[in-house]
């Protein structure tokens, strides 16, 4: 019995402490998806979500916004707003915007007024990097 306690306790303390959210300002679904897909096509400067716009391509998310979440030391989940409001209580989230799970607590990390100043998927790496530096409680 010892050793399950123990294992769990190092299960427990070696788990990550932190967590960046990414949402997008879309439901989740194939349907969703399609719509999303046709109305960036067809009117790209009324859609409604610059996370979407900027990471993704009409081919699929971008190699380098890929490859640059994969590289993070901190885990990422990328959510759409559904998915998000189903697993995390949150007053009054906007969206798109990034969140960080620290230690069980939800707070901004990239709001919606600085996720819609982004231009390029660059900006926004760039824009995670400097959050991620100014934060030493993140790891």
């Amino acid at each position: 019995m010892n050793a399950f306690i123990q294992i769990d306790l190092f299960l427990y303390l070696s788990m990550p402490n932190s967590k960046i959210i990414f949402v997008y300002n879309a439901d989740s679904g194939l349907l969703n998806a399609t719509k999303d897909f046709f109305h960036r096509l067809i009117s790209p400067d009324t859609y409604q979500c610059n996370l979407c716009a900027v990471t993704y391509s009409n081919t699929g998310m971008r190699n380098e916004w890929q490859n640059f979440i994969d590289s993070l030391d901190i885990p990422v989940e990328v959510l759409h707003k559904d998915e998000f409001n189903n697993r995390h209580s949150f007053d009054d989230p906007s969206f798109p915007s990034a969140f960080l799970l620290m230690n069980g607590d939800l707070s901004y990390f990239i709001s919606v007024e600085e996720m819609n100043s982004v231009s390029s998927v660059d900006e926004l790496i760039e824009m995670v990097r400097i959050k991620i530096q100014e934060d030493p409680d993140i790891s």
